[in-house]
């Protein structure tokens, strides 16, 4: 009875893990995400000094990044977790936050709570079809679609005076290579060479995918605004994706993200993201 009972807990687990959600949120009224206090556990975040890189150190990680984005450039969007995941098994970076973990396993059966904030390691690479943004324990990859929104948006609505725009990207673990999640922001926006003004349809979510059943969002908001004689929407909130117990455990992705979409006065389109 009691091993019956143990696999309906495990099947039960199983198809929470396959499942996946998108989750749309309602419109806020805080005009930036980064004045969110960010909730923190116990985490063990690896400063530079922890780190130890040199300089050679800092010049091999970037290039291992380069490395990995004009591969997944190259491969195309449908094969991006296989080449994370090959591209990884010789990350310097990866070696040595396994390094540090290692330490930690003598004194604990459970691997730290990680987490890295260090500027310099991540790194925006631009290319023609799409633009890639690498980090100590992620990938992002773009989703372009020009100029116009994904979320329930057709073309027939652009006018010579209208213009759509969205800014979405897919997030995946480094090094694993799986998808965590795709967040993502849009709307139509009107311009008249004097100033940018809202049209409609705006809207954001997140969802999150099969490697990412253990997160965690908070402070999930999304906004639409004036920007001087521009006009811009952006969402953004707190992702966290792991397992930890009491500040402990195993985290591959703890920041606070952010997706801005703006158009100018004379419609141009401009996207950006921030991860922090």
């Amino acid at each position: 009875m009691r091993n019956k009972k143990v696999f309906i807990i495990l099947a039960v687990f199983i198809l929470y893990m396959s499942s996946a959600s998108t989750v749309f949120a309602t419109e806020g009224t805080i005009s930036d995400p980064f004045s969110f206090e960010k909730q923190k556990g116990d985490a063990v975040e690896l400063t530079k000094e922890m780190l130890n890189l040199s300089q050679n150190e800092h010049k091999q990680i970037k290039h291992d990044y380069q490395d990995l984005a004009q591969a997944i450039n190259a491969a195309g969007k449908d094969n991006v977790e296989e080449v994370i995941k090959k591209h990884s098994s010789d990350d310097l970076l990866i070696k040595k936050i396994e390094a540090i973990a290692g330490t930690y396993r003598k004194n604990s059966s459970l691997i730290p709570h990680f987490s890295i904030k260090d500027s310099d390691l991540v790194t925006e690479y631009k290319f023609n079809n799409q633009n890639i943004e690498i980090g100590p324990h992620y990938v992002a990859v773009e989703e372009t679609t020009g100029d116009r929104p994904q979320m329930r948006l057709t073309a027939a609505k652009a006018t010579k005076k209208t213009k759509g725009g969205c800014a979405t990207r897919i997030y995946y673990a480094k090094p694993y290579g799986y998808k965590l999640f795709e967040i993502s922001v849009g709307l139509y926006f009107y311009y008249d060479g004097t100033k940018a003004s809202y049209k409609s349809d705006f809207d954001a979510y997140y969802k999150r995918y099969l490697g990412s059943a253990l997160y965690s969002v908070s402070n999930w908001r999304k906004k639409r605004e004036t920007a001087g004689t521009s006009y811009q929407g952006w969402c953004g909130g707190n992702f966290s994706e792991g397992i930890t117990i009491k500040g402990n455990g195993l985290v591959w992705f703890d920041y606070v993200v952010k997706h801005k979409v703006k158009c100018s006065k004379s419609g141009n389109i401009t996207r950006t993201y921030t991860v922090k």
